[in-house]
């Protein structure tokens, strides 16, 4: 009798510590802190961040499944509200660590969303202060695994580096855009500039760096000019000054002697027709969309064999008196009726009859770049509707003040004519 009784003592002792287990299997358990979990014959699990020869502990969140000693998984969450802040300078190496890697790791920085495979290829996206972290690891679930689920860990970067001045698309000259791309600084710092370059209207845009659009005044001198870009240091509120030199190469400038009939002369190019343009064409160039719409090359607006007629910035003259301005675009001729396109993507904002430019189309392309096309014979666009690069817009002609069949080709920020060889042989933004 002693004997059964101890057996059923054993064996409900058994069923009791069994069921006890078991149920506790299923049971969420919340954790906060660097370990993970611990289980027999199982090593601790930690995250943690290497830079300047420091090793940093990193507290996650998500949840892992783990393998108990009855091979089941047992959910574990974690909970954390930590957001260490490592402070780096702009050459440090800096070292994500897992005691057990995980099959997929990535790095978000979240004032982009931009996603990184590694630390190293995020160090070239931060900027200088403040930069939120976000680490994503990930075991798979598989056969032979004893982890799997999803852990995320925040940290911030206190990112020591100099913003810099990168001068794009040079050497400039006179009628150029000064592209001046300042590195390192975030999104939302206010930038003042300041230069004694000859020049009017400035863009300005953010796109992983700040841009400045510079157009340099057809009539500058070469020489060497200055830069300034004013800043409110985002690490510690100072008003910090970034200069550079700027240089203005010289280049010669054809003359065209141009004759019209003087009848065309004075209903195209009278005072009436000057101020109809400045209501109306310079009134659409006033305002851009705030970002490039514009991708890669600009295209000729012409795809069928034409006649360059006028360059960009030559000196014309009307009858033979002396203009006062430069030619502001390409002059392209070719039969009324060829085919007109689009330089690139971006809104109409003007399609309609002037005196002066005859049928007149301008496209927005963003950042402050348009592009004007004059005298056409038809128009096939509407203001506000969105083109693409190449997009059929309407055909060339010779209406408003104009001697023949030809489209007037201009580039310009705001109501500032540029070069347009430079948007046809450069992007203008890396």
């Amino acid at each position: 009798m002693k004997k059964v009784l101890i057996v059923m003592i054993v064996v409900l002792t058994f069923v009791f510590i069994n069921g006890a287990f078991v149920n506790n299997t299923h049971q969420q358990v919340l954790l906060n802190g660097t370990y993970f979990f611990h289980v027999q014959n199982q090593p601790e699990i930690q995250l943690s961040l290497e830079a300047n020869n420091k090793n940093m502990a990193l507290s996650p969140t998500g949840r892992l499944y783990i393998k108990s000693p009855s091979l089941q998984f047992m959910p574990v969450d974690f909970l954390s509200t930590e957001r260490p802040i490592i402070p780096l300078e702009s050459k440090t190496s800096l070292l994500f660590k897992s005691t057990k890697p995980a099959d997929t790791m990535s790095f978000q920085l979240m004032s982009s969303g931009n996603q990184h495979d590694t630390l190293d290829q995020l160090l070239g996206h931060l900027k200088r202060g403040m930069n939120t972290i976000r680490g994503h690891l990930e075991w798979f679930e598989q056969n032979d695994s004893d982890i799997h689920g999803h852990l995320y860990v925040d940290f911030e970067i206190a990112w020591d580096v100099e913003p810099t001045l990168t001068f794009l698309d040079s050497p400039y000259f006179p009628g150029n855009i000064a592209i001046i791309q300042v590195n390192h600084l975030p999104e939302d710092t206010p930038i003042a500039l300041e230069t004694n370059l000859p020049h009017r209207s400035v863009s300005s845009f953010y796109l992983n760096s700040h841009y400045f659009f510079i157009p340099i005044n057809i009539w500058a001198e070469p020489d060497h000019y200055w830069v300034s870009f004013i800043y409110e240091d985002p690490l510690n509120g100072k008003t910090q000054t970034i200069t550079d030199e700027i240089i203005i190469e010289s280049r010669d400038w054809v003359k065209q002697y141009l004759y019209i009939d003087e009848q065309v002369y004075a209903t195209t190019n009278s005072d009436e027709a000057y101020r109809e343009f400045r209501a109306r064409a310079q009134e659409a160039r006033n305002t851009s969309h705030p970002q490039p719409l514009w991708e890669g090359l600009f295209i000729m607006p012409v795809k069928d064999d034409y006649v360059l007629t006028t360059d960009y910035g030559e000196i014309r003259y009307v009858n033979d008196a002396i203009t006062s301005s430069r030619h502001s675009g390409l002059d392209l001729a070719a039969p009324t009726g060829t085919p007109i396109y689009s330089g690139n993507h971006g809104y109409i904002v003007l399609s309609e009859y002037l005196i002066l430019t005859g049928n007149t189309i301008i496209i927005d392309h963003g950042a402050g770049l348009f592009t004007s096309y004059y005298h056409l014979d038809t128009l096939s666009v509407s203001v506000g509707d969105f083109v693409n690069k190449g997009d059929f817009v309407g055909t060339m002609g010779s209406t408003g003040f104009s001697t023949g069949p030809h489209l007037h080709w201009s580039m310009s920020i705001y109501n500032d004519y540029i070069n347009t060889w430079q948007v046809l042989e450069s992007s203008l933004i890396q």
